[in-house]
């Protein structure tokens, strides 16, 4: 009989795309396993194309005692927990399945037959000033930069599928390097529906042989990730004075409209087409998926570019840069140093200095390189940060590889 895997997803669309590798690598380790992903309904779409996996079985946070026993029913091996929750790790302890493999936090511990340990200081870049619960502080037993800065969420989630291959008896299991440059890559097939929508939309607004610039005005968790749009429309009318055969196309879906509204207002003369309310999430990715470029903060959307290998200039302000950049070599993240961040509020408690002191400039030079290297074939990734107080371009070390 072959073995059987449930994957429990995370709860976003980033981290779902940032978990891709972890399926496949766990595909790798057992080819005739049926590896069947648990996902929450809207998020099943990321993975009902992902040659990684078996199938997907929708389950949102208070599943049914119907979804519930037939999951039970399915008789599972073993489930590889993504999610850092008790109400995950209470989900496989419900269905019986014999291995749960997740990190031991928030006191789930004794639901886990295998916890893997969690370190912040592994995960999280330390800050000078807090002022969010979620941040850790620099203190002397932490110098920073280190000279192992915190990984990347996508060896996050390769942690536990390492760990899940093991505990089903493939101890010589051990994860790909994971770099910087988006090894190992990202899994994101374009859905046959998807691309058909989007095909017919830019047919509609005469946007075929045009070349298309996407914009990001709005973000999932609140407006501390969201870069002014004042700051958003001068850069647009500048790319579109250097651009003039650019369209400029906002990918915010329908319950982000009202952003997508500031921004269109905020543009003057220059259109802005907001195709992405008209759009769910598999032509969301069929519609990142045409751009020539990516100007967007920390979303999910940034890592549907990242997985299509679309060129992204990242504006990053409260969220951590280290451990959820755009895993591609084909980005560039924009960012000032404040003592404060990463934070990871939703919503910013003092006066927004990590986004606002972001220049129009700033972005506009990195827009200007990942368009020219799109144009040249050239690749390469560049951190860098804006120091605040001193205006110059400081590097910020690379992750750290393995």
């Amino acid at each position: 009989m072959s073995t059987k895997i449930l994957v429990k997803a995370p709860n976003w669309v980033g981290d779902c795309i940032l978990a891709t590798p972890a399926i496949a690598f766990l595909r790798a380790q057992f080819p005739e396993a049926a590896i069947i992903v648990a996902a929450k309904p809207h998020l099943c779409s990321i993975f009902e194309n992902n040659p990684s996996a078996s199938g997907t079985i929708p389950v949102d946070d208070t599943p049914d005692k119907e979804t519930i026993g037939g999951l039970i029913q399915s008789k599972f091996d073993a489930i590889c927990l993504l999610p850092n929750s008790i109400r995950a790790a209470w989900f496989a302890k419900r269905l019986g399945i014999p291995i749960r493999v997740g990190y031991s936090r928030n006191w789930r511990g004794i639901l886990l037959t295998h916890g893997l340990p969690y370190d912040p200081f592994e995960w999280r870049t330390p800050v000078l000033e807090k002022r969010s619960s979620r941040s850790i502080v620099r203190n002397k037993s932490t110098q920073w930069p280190a000279e192992r800065p915190p990984h990347h969420m996508v060896r996050y989630y390769m942690n536990l599928a390492e760990a899940t291959a093991k505990a089903l008896g493939k101890e010589d299991a051990r994860m790909p390097l994971c770099n910087s440059r988006g090894v190992p890559n990202l899994i994101l097939p374009i859905a046959p529906e998807g691309r058909k929508q989007v095909e017919q939309l830019l047919i509609d607004h005469h946007l075929t042989e045009r070349r298309l610039i996407g914009i990001c005005p709005a973000a999932v968790g609140g407006t501390a990730k969201c870069w002014p749009n004042e700051q958003q429309a001068a850069l647009v009318r500048q790319l579109a004075g250097e651009y003039p055969d650019a369209a400029f196309v906002s990918t915010a879906i329908k319950p982000e409209a009202a952003a997508a509204e500031q921004l269109e207002r905020a543009m003057d003369f220059v259109p802005l087409y907001r195709l992405g309310e008209s759009l769910d999430l598999p032509g969301i990715i069929a519609l990142i998926d045409r751009l020539s470029l990516y100007v967007t903060n920390d979303s999910g959307s940034m890592h549907i570019a990242a997985a299509r290998q679309v060129p992204i200039v990242g504006v990053f302000g409260p969220t951590d840069w280290n451990v959820t950049y755009p895993w591609t070599k084909l980005a560039e993240i924009v960012r000032v140093s404040t003592p404060c961040a990463p934070c990871l509020n939703r919503i910013c408690p003092i006066d927004h200095r990590c986004m606002t002191k972001i220049s129009v400039e700033t972005v506009y030079d990195s827009a200007r390189r990942m368009l020219n290297r799109e144009s040249t074939g050239e690749t390469g990734r560049f951190l860098f940060s804006l120091d605040s107080e001193a205006g110059a371009k400081t590097r910020i070390r690379p992750p750290r590889k393995g």
